[in-house]
């Protein structure tokens, strides 16, 4: 399990090398949707944290408090972190975060987040529920159903 500020700089840094930065809105929505795909395809989690419910979407709240001071403007760079938060990705966790970007990184954050508020979505089901964070496993079912192409769970 990696920290979600390692994964969403890896987001950012890819977004920059293509000279299209992201938003910290798309960093949380492709945080969280590698989070979502690394749960249902091999059943393990990418983050060292749990994402919460929040009333504008699913949100990991570590990664919010770093990059809330860029609202809704690009992220031109990295989030500094000290050496002790900075760690490289296993190779399956960088292709990983290198597949969600080459599919979902194209999408704006108005779209992602379209993307993660569907009914029936863990989003959806956790605030139905009244609950603060979105537990792995609720994750986990949405997104191997997701994989597996079920027309309830249809992607972008």
């Amino acid at each position: 399990m990696y920290s979600p500020l390692n994964i969403a700089n890896k987001f950012i840094k890819l977004a920059c090398e293509a000279g299209t930065p992201i938003t910290q809105m798309q960093a949380q929505k492709l945080v969280y949707i590698a989070h979502g795909i690394s749960l249902g395809y091999k059943g393990q989690p990418l983050l060292s944290t749990p994402v919460c419910a929040w009333r504008y979407g699913p949100v990991v709240p570590v990664l919010y408090n770093s990059l809330k001071g860029f609202g809704r403007s690009p992220i031109q760079q990295p989030i500094l972190l000290p050496s002790v938060l900075t760690e490289e990705l296993d190779p399956w966790a960088e292709q990983l975060v290198g597949n969600v970007f080459n599919i979902y990184g194209k999408y704006s954050a108005e779209q992602l987040s379209e993307f993660t508020h569907r009914e029936g979505t863990p989003w959806k089901q956790t605030m139905a529920a009244s609950s603060d964070i979105i537990p792995d496993g609720l994750i986990q079912n949405y997104y191997q159903k997701l994989l597996a192409g079920d027309s309830n769970c249809i992607g972008l």
